[in-house]
This record gives structure tokens, C-alpha cells and sequence, in this order.
């Protein structure tokens, strides 16, 4: 199923985040961003692991508790 990208790029998902949720780097800050509104929309708890630089302050070392805690602020959010 195509559906529009939740980053409000009015692009596909297919052709848009997904790239980016898959592996591919972002170009430049705006369309990280984006594409981690994307990932918690999607519930996509490693993505915005993997996006986190270590120095950030929401950084876990922990991972498993730290996605646990994405997933529960992502289920009880409304993107």
C-alpha cells in the first residue's frame, strides 16, 4: 500500500523517508529531521537510535529500555 510520507513532504513514503529508515544518509539537517518526525510517526524506535549522536542528552546506553520508551511515547502520541 502507497500512502503519503508522514514527513509532510507530499512525497510517497516509498520514495521519500523510507530511503533514509533503510539505510541511505540524509543530505543535510532539514531532511534528517523530517525523516525522525517520520520514524517516530512509524513507530520506527531504531531509526531514531541510530540518528542519535551520543552526546545528545535523550542518548541511552541502554538500548533496549531506551526503545522501549520511544515506542510507548510514540503509541501514546498523535503525529
Amino acid at each position: 500500500m502507497e500512502y503519503l510520507c508522514l514527513c509532510c513532504s507530499e512525497n510517497l513514503y516509498e520514495s521519500c523517508c523510507k530511503i533514509l529508515h533503510k539505510g541511505k544518509l540524509a543530505q543535510n539537517a532539514l531532511i534528517l529531521m523530517r525523516s525522525c518526525y517520520a520514524a517516530y510517526a512509524n513507530h520506527l524506535a531504531d531509526y531514531i537510535i541510530q540518528t542519535t549522536h551520543p552526546q545528545h542528552p535523550h542518548f541511552r546506553i541502554d538500548k533496549h529500555l531506551w526503545a522501549k520508551e520511544i515506542l510507548l511515547f510514540c503509541h501514546h502520541t498523535k503525529f
